[in-house]
């Protein structure tokens, strides 16, 4: 086989159509390894995806009263309230409230959570996230930093 832009000796018709053959078998070569790779690609976002959906929770509910029930759902049972002001900290966990709120429209930055197992998830926020409320488990050993502004209300055990 000729490799690939190898100057061909002048006159030979076989030469030249095995050139041509190779140059054309690994340009399909190189677009199928693309086409995998892209593939893969999309794939792993879409596994990232719902691992972040899994982490940073969709609220359903849209007002405090039916977010604090919902929270009160996963958390198994434990009241919560649902704080008026703003956290003003950087660093989330369990000893800071059992749950978060997260407005992912507003304010412009980032919330870095990581598993007790060390796998890191990443939130941004701001005007190009999508416009939903999240909310984020902190009791199960998951740990959170803040960088930049990030709108967040916090959850706090409430009385029973």
């Amino acid at each position: 086989m000729v490799p690939r832009g190898a100057v061909l000796p002048t006159g030979s018709d076989e030469e030249t159509f095995l050139y041509a053959h190779t140059t054309i078998e690994s340009d399909t070569l190189h677009y199928r390894r693309l086409e995998i790779k892209e593939r893969s690609l999309s794939s792993l976002s879409a596994r990232v995806m719902s691992a972040v959906d899994e982490v940073f929770r969709k609220a359903t509910a849209q007002d405090d009263k039916g977010l604090e029930e919902e929270v009160k759902a996963l958390l198994g049972g434990t009241d919560v309230v649902l704080e008026k002001e703003y956290f003003a900290g950087k660093y989330l966990d369990g000893r800071v409230a059992p749950a978060v709120l997260i407005h992912e429209k507003k304010g412009d930055g980032v919330i870095h959570s990581r598993a007790a197992e060390g796998k890191i998830d990443i939130l941004p926020t701001g005007p190009k996230a999508a416009d939903e409320l999240r909310i984020l488990i902190l009791n199960d050993g998951r740990t959170g930093l803040v960088f930049r502004d990030v709108l967040i209300r916090r959850f706090v055990p409430g009385d029973s």
